[in-house]
């Protein structure tokens, strides 16, 4: 038996295979995603020994999600690519069955250039038609950070933006 999480992913993975495809450029079939689960603490540094140069990082991320109450949990890495972000999504579970999927760009800057040519209801191209999440996702940019939430209630929807949105980390000295 599949859960919630299992095929909410597979319903996300099938809407950008129809996206790809509608693109002309689908490959003849996709290999199924590799399915790892890690915790957050044994893919990423702890926060204390993360760079401090002030940009979202992975350790920065579950920091911040934890603070909010929740566990960020490394499901897969590399598993998201989208034509219109350039850098690979990282998928987290968010609680028992949150899912966020966060691009981290280089610097603000490139975020920022790929951001405003997105419809951020939607999070996609202006012109496209087909949507390759599963459902309408948050859309969040803070600094070098997209990411795309799907909460399963409006209390962790509106806390985990508030977490992301807060302003970029802070460098240290």
């Amino acid at each position: 038996m599949k859960t919630a999480l299992q095929r909410q992913r597979h319903v996300m993975l099938a809407a950008i295979a129809t996206a790809v495809a509608a693109a002309g450029c689908a490959p003849k079939e996709l290999p199924p995603p590799p399915v790892k689960s890690v915790s957050a603490e044994s893919l990423v540094a702890r926060v204390d020994t993360c760079p401090g140069d002030g940009l979202w990082r992975p350790c920065v991320l579950a920091e911040r999600v934890k603070r909010m109450g929740f566990d960020a949990k490394v499901l897969e890495t590399d598993t998201t690519r989208v034509p219109f972000l350039s850098p690979p999504g990282l998928h987290y579970q968010i609680g028992k069955a949150g899912l966020l999927i966060a691009f981290y760009f280089a610097d603000s800057v490139s975020a920022k250039k790929s951001w405003v040519a997105l419809d951020t209801v939607r999070l996609v191209p202006f012109t496209d038609t087909v949507m390759p999440w599963p459902s309408k996702p948050l859309a969040i940019r803070s600094g070098n950070l997209v990411a795309a939430f799907f909460g399963t209630s409006a209390t962790q929807i509106e806390r985990i933006g508030l977490a992301l949105r807060a302003g970029v980390p802070s460098p240290t000295r």
